[in-house]
């Protein structure tokens, strides 16, 4: 896949909401965000 985890609370320690999409739910109930 070559994505990266992109570390935000490095950058705003108190920051509360991100944007992101939902790609995928896997078979175990988790969920993947782009």
């Amino acid at each position: 896949m070559g994505h990266r985890t992109e570390a935000l609370f490095r950058d705003d320690a108190y920051l509360k909401t991100a944007e992101a999409q939902v790609v995928a739910i896997n078979d175990r109930g988790g969920i993947l965000l782009d």
